[in-house]
């Protein structure tokens, strides 16, 4: 091996070689003008770096492609709407600016229901108009549900301006992902099912916060080792903006855990620092929440990799043994959740039914084993070999799963109006949920151990649709005697759909019992596409409905087939 010495006096010499290279070039090109200014060689001469070193590649461009420097590049400017010559939602008359300050007195009503994304502090309108035009955006296009045709207008408006800013421009902000994440909070409010993106959206949320370092302490940045425990220290002087951004992270991650998908952004000990920070700053009253609704979403997070929920159960790698144990290990953090949550938590109706809905998550394993899987869900016992599928444990988590997903549809049902109208697009989501797992006791449970007669009685399906459609005429919105199609009609078009389908399975109408529709797959397991596959057979039969002709087609209601039938889970 050469020594250092040698090999620093070889690099010494091609340095020189290339130095009167240099020189000689610029002293060749310099005498044809001699009266031009002199440039020094790194202005006026490019380097071939592939002759110096003997590359056995050339260096881009290649081919006909000639270089520009990066800086001169000339892109096209995302549409500006912090300028002076405003060009938004109201400049261009689609809202007044009486409406968009009603809009922002109602936004700031829902702090309760979504305490992640607040109006910051003495901010006005105008402010928001000219520093946050994108949150501003969303606010309006989130609080517009009852005019439908300026929800329209505003949601496109919205979308359009997400799109153009994150993917043709890259541009990363925190007006940005407050924008992204009221879009997503209030996704159901322009749901469109050719066009359904929710979780598209939801892992570019995330990329962001991790692109704009919001997932971890930035630099140089003091950190306390915050505890659960009373008397931490906690950290007083912090910036509005410090504040904003510890508050959008939280909402990122308890909305996109919520979706029964591989989620990219994880809890970890940040996030619960956030919570406990700002639960002690108390800026505004809603922060106090903070810490609860991340515990509840942690857990879920937690049952979904225990069951391994969002990967649509790998049941070959569930043993009884491992179930009971999750089932212990979760069944303790409930009731850790119920003793020491205080009042004030459950006065807040959003936590209120995630919880319901977590208790319907934790039992739904026991739906996910059927009699084929037997020999998967073995344990051995001192005198015989026993599958779990048969044992007394599954039957009870299966009447813990009926009773969850009863009390579950109870509580939504008490909410208040007010209350109702403020869930968000995951709770809706939960709401379905629960309607189909309902419908899977309410067909067949699969349970060698239980009577289909009685379970069917004791899920009182057809009680649970009339009250939701009872519920839903009630908080139709009109204008000028004509009712507002927006999302409450739509869901009670299909809760009026699923029931007429519901009749028919429970008359015994030939053909009622089909798994499919239209090549739909339609599973509790599987519940965003399978919303998705509904809504779009919704759509199909009411473009085929003529006036005087017979009712819509029962695609809505189809649902109840394959729902109900013994097969959804297994497919899903």
């Amino acid at each position: 091996m050469r020594s250092s010495r040698v090999r620093v006096a070889e690099m010494e010499q091609k340095l020189d070689g290339i130095l009167n290279l240099l020189a000689a070039k610029s002293q060749a090109e310099s005498q044809p003008n001699s009266t031009s200014t002199s440039e020094s060689p790194q202005e006026n001469m490019p380097l071939d770096l592939s002759e110096m070193f003997e590359l056995s590649f050339p260096l881009l461009p290649l081919d006909n492609t000639s270089s520009k420097p990066f800086q001169q590049m000339s892109l096209s400017k995302p549409p500006n709407l912090n300028y002076n010559g405003l060009t938004d939602a109201i400049s261009r008359c689609i809202v007044s600016t009486k409406q968009a300050e009603e809009a922002l007195k109602e936004f700031a009503s829902r702090a309760s229901a979504f305490p992640f994304v607040l109006i910051p502090p003495q901010a006005s309108l105008e402010s928001l108009r000219h520093e946050r035009p994108i949150l501003l955006l969303g606010i309006l296009a989130s609080t517009s549900q009852n005019n439908i045709p300026v929800q329209h207008l505003l949601e496109s408006e919205l979308r359009e301006t997400i799109s153009s800013r994150t993917i043709m421009h890259g541009e990363k902000s925190i007006d940005l992902l407050q924008g992204i994440l009221l879009y997503l909070a209030w996704y159901h409010y322009q749901y469109n099912p050719e066009k359904e993106n929710l979780f598209q959206l939801t892992q570019m949320e995330n990329a962001m916060v991790i692109d704009l370092g919001l997932h971890r302490p930035k630099f140089g940045e003091v950190q306390t080792n915050y505890s659960n425990t009373l008397g931490f220290e906690c950290p007083k002087k912090f910036t509005p903006i410090q504040i904003e951004e510890r508050r959008t992270l939280i909402g990122c991650f308890c909305l996109t855990s919520s979706l029964r998908k591989p989620n990219s952004l994880k809890y970890h000990d940040y996030i619960e620092q956030c919570c406990q920070v700002l639960s002690e700053v108390s800026v505004t009253e809603t922060d106090r929440l903070l810490p609860f609704f991340t515990r509840i979403h942690r857990l879920g997070e937690e049952v979904n990799d225990a069951f391994d929920y969002s990967n649509h159960g790998e049941l070959s790698e569930l043993d009884s043994v491992r179930i009971e144990m999750f089932n212990r290990t979760l069944s303790q953090q409930f009731q850790d959740i119920q003793r020491y949550f205080p009042a004030e938590a459950w006065s807040n109706h959003i936590l209120r039914v995630s919880y319901a809905h977590l208790r319907i998550y934790v039992a739904e394993i026991s739906l996910n084993a059927i009699s084929s899987d037997s020999h998967q869900f073995m344990t051995t016992a001192s005198s015989n070999r026993t599958s779990w599928y048969h044992s007394s444990s599954r039957t009870e988590m299966l009447i813990r799963c009926l009773q969850a997903a009863k009390d579950y549809l109870d509580m939504v049902l008490s909410l208040t109006p007010l209350e109702f109208c403020r869930l968000t697009a995951p709770n809706y989501i939960e709401l379905f949920y629960a309607l189909l797992i309902l419908g899977k006791f309410n067909e067949n449970c699969d349970s060698p151990t239980l009577d289909t007669d009685q379970v069917r009685q004791a899920a009182s399906l057809r009680y649970y649709l009339d009250s939701l459609d009872e519920k839903l005429e009630s908080l139709l919105a009109y204008n000028n005697g004509q009712v507002q199609p927006n999302s409450i009609w739509n869901m009670k078009l299909l809760c009026q759909e699923i029931k007429k389908r519901h009749m028919r399975i429970v008359s015994g109408v030939p053909g009622s019992e089909q798994s499919m529709i239209n090549g739909v797959n339609i599973s509790f397991t599987h519940i965003i596409p399978s919303i998705q596959g509904l809504c779009g057979q919704v759509l199909t039969s009411m473009a085929d409905f003529r006036p005087g002709g017979s009712s819509a087609s029962d695609g809505t209601a189809d649902w109840m087939a394959f729902m109900t039938s013994e097969n959804n889970v297994r497919s899903g």
